[in-house]
């Protein structure tokens, strides 16, 4: 299945990368490639989580990779992922924007 970034979620992954990447390259491509390979799987439907609802109220689903969360929405023909978010800030649940 397509997996499909939103333009936050492309800005999350290299805010992510640039900030790990900052002590170790190494590292960062890690951290990257077990998020790629984790929203694979969430397309692929191998992982589902939890629906949440911000408080915007639009539905979106949840997969934690600690230390990150991911969010995203699937549909029957791509998987949309919407952030992706560290854990240790207020969780995307509790505000209104995505």
């Amino acid at each position: 299945m397509n997996v499909v970034l939103t333009k936050r979620a492309q800005r999350d992954l290299t805010e992510i990368y640039e900030f790990v990447g900052a002590n170790s390259s190494a590292a960062a491509e890690r951290v990257l490639a077990r998020l790629v390979d984790i929203m694979q799987w969430l397309a692929d439907g191998e992982l589902s989580g939890p629906e949440v609802r911000p408080t915007d109220g639009r539905r979106v689903r949840r997969w934690s990779v600690p230390p990150y969360r991911v969010y995203y929405r699937r549909s029957t023909r791509r998987t949309v992922i919407v952030r992706v978010y560290h854990q240790a800030r207020r969780p995307l649940e509790q505000q209104s924007e995505l």
